[in-house]
């Protein structure tokens, strides 16, 4: 699962581990232009916080799958 930066501001990413034998549920920063990869076996809840809008969005994310944000 990748997760793009494609604001002009920083992000804050969490991808859940529902059913996964390993990884965190921790917050990754992604600074504007930035990226982060996730390795899920599962499809996963997504946290965004949007740093410039004080936004926090919710998706389901899968496997294998890239998003812009």
């Amino acid at each position: 699962i990748k997760i793009v930066n494609t604001r002009q501001a920083s992000i804050s990413v969490s991808i859940s581990t529902t059913g996964e034998g390993g990884g965190e549920d921790m917050f990754f920063e992604a600074a504007p232009g930035g990226s982060g990869i996730w390795k899920r076996g599962n499809a996963q809840v997504a946290i965004v916080y949007l740093s410039d809008t004080g936004e926090t969005r919710y998706m389901t994310v899968f496997p294998g799958s890239d998003y812009s944000i």
